[in-house]
Formats: structure tokens, sequence, C-alpha cells
């Protein structure tokens, strides 16, 4: 990164650089979008109206190019990151430049129209407003990935700490294993689930069979019900007409007791008949004796 930057800086110091819009030219973003141009990051990843919206307004495309690093005490910024200042009531737009070299107090920057109408130069500037930084991801730096040297920084490490990576290094291998462990008992989980889903699946389904049964069988018990209903109502009904029945044959047996009794009392009447002579009597006078006879039975 270094000698790529170097070389950039010597080709183009002292240059008027206008790669964006010819309406509004030699800005700092178009010095910012040749650096881009040469890490191979397409102008997308920080194209925006302002230069403070370069930070402001990182999207996933800029964070697929850059690492977008908050300005911080601790923070010291490395060769080639993009630094972005933020608007004042004076700019409306920002700034945005290239780093050089920085410590924790000052930084050497490559930058465009600042002042304004300024070329493409070298200025050492401070952090006062500065937003933060945009390192590029992907880029070999003395021989190893930016992106690699920059997480080794974040966490106070550089590349010769051979020791402490290492045990960094060793720790992953043993969080990779558990994480193995884990997903093996995870899918053997999911199997056990697997096959507790579909024997639930099959009680569900005999629980189902049951219940339309039991409906069915709770229909049979209401219409059975039903017909014990409107049969102990016909037997009430018909215990009623036996009842009216049996006062009547009563009432018809009496009826039939009494004429058995005048009958044998007319019979009885007749033998007394037979046994009374009957010679010089009128015919008038028979009758009346049978007569007296027939109303004295009433009586009694």
């Amino acid at each position: 990164m270094k000698e790529k930057l170097n070389l950039f800086v010597s080709n183009v110091n002292g240059q008027f650089i206008e790669v964006s819009y010819r309406e509004a030219i030699y800005q700092c973003m178009d010095l910012a979008y040749l650096w881009t141009f040469v890490l191979d990051i397409p102008k997308s990843a920080i194209q925006h109206q302002y230069a403070y919206e370069v930070y402001t307004g990182a999207n996933e495309t800029t964070k697929g190019y850059f690492d977008i690093i908050k300005n911080e005490t601790e923070t010291i910024p490395q060769e080639g990151d993009l630094v972005i200042w933020n608007k004042t009531s004076s700019n409306s737009a920002g700034h945005i430049a290239i780093v050089i070299e920085a410590t924790q107090s000052k930084m050497l920057v490559f930058e465009q129209n600042n002042p304004l109408g300024t070329n493409a130069h070298i200025q050492e500037r401070g952090y006062t407003n500065c937003l933060g930084f945009l390192r590029p991801k992907n880029v070999i730096i003395d021989g190893f990935p930016q992106w690699l040297k920059t997480l080794l920084q974040e966490i106070n490490l550089t590349i010769q700490n051979e020791s402490e990576i290492r045990v960094i290094f060793e720790k992953a291998k043993k969080y990779d294993d558990e994480v193995k462990t884990l997903q093996e008992q995870i899918k053997l989980s999911n199997e056990q689930l697997a096959d507790k889903s579909l024997e639930v699946s099959g009680l569900i389904g005999k629980n189902e069979t049951l219940t339309a049964k039991v409906d069915e069988l709770q229909k049979l018990y209401s219409d059975a019900k039903s017909e014990r209903d409107t049969f102990s109502w016909e037997k009430d009904k018909l215990a009623i007409q036996v009842t009216q029945l049996q006062e009547k044959t009563q009432e018809l047996q009496k009826g039939i007791d009494d004429r058995d009794s005048q009958i044998k009392g007319l019979k009885n009447d007749l033998v007394s008949l037979a046994d009374t002579s009957v010679d010089g009597l009128s015919s008038g006078t028979l009758f009346g004796i049978i007569l007296k006879r027939i109303f004295r039975k009433k009586v009694k």
C-alpha cells in the first residue's frame, strides 16, 4: 500500500484532478475518486453530493470495499485511508483527503481544493471536526492483506506478535471444534425432533379419527335417547289407556253381573210360576202376579 500510495502522490502532486463533474471542477472528491480507481474500487462506493456524506451516508456498497472507522482518541489512521471531515457553518460540503501518515495528534494528508481552488498537494491536518476514516479492504500492505493488519490493530497487535496470534488461532480452532460438536448435536436433535414430529402427527391423526367416532357415538346416543323418551311417552299413554280399559271392563263386568242376577231372579220366578196353579186365573190376574214379582225383585 505504501509503495502504491507514494507512486500515486508523486504522479499527481501539483496537478488539478477532475474525474467527476465538469460544472464543479477540481473538487476534493475528484482526488478521492482517482485514488479509488487506483485501488480498483468503483466510484459508486464513495459517490455522494457532499464530501461529509462519504462517511455519514456509507451504504452496503461502501462497506463492501471499506472498513468504516470512527474517529476516536485512540484511533490512528493508516496510509491510504480516506479521511472525512464534517460540514461546518462556513463549509457545507465537508472535506475528504488521503492519509499519507499519522500520529495521535496530527495527520499528513494528500488533498485538493483546500484551501479553495488549490490543486493536489500534501498538507498537515489535525483531527478537529474529523468524522472518521474509510480503510480499503483486500489491499496488500507489506505482503499482508490490509484487512488482517486492521483486524490485528483493533486488538492492539501487529503481524510481529506471533505468540499472541497463535493463541488467538488456537482458541479459534477450539471454538470451531466446539461449534462442529454443537452442530452435530443440533443435527441429532433435529432428527429426533423430526421423529417425534411424525409420531405427534400420527397421534393427531388418531385423535381426529377418535374424535369423529365420538361425534358419531354422541349422535347415536342422542337419537337413542330421543327414541327412549318417545317410547316412554307412548308407554305412559298406553298405561293410561289400559287403566281406562280396565275401568271400562270392570263397569261392563258389573253390568253383566247385574244382568246375570236379574236373569237368575227371572228364572226363579219362572220356577215359582211353574209351581203355581193358574187354573181359574184370568190372563189379567196372571200378568199382574208376574209384574209384582218383577218389581219386587228390582226393589230388592
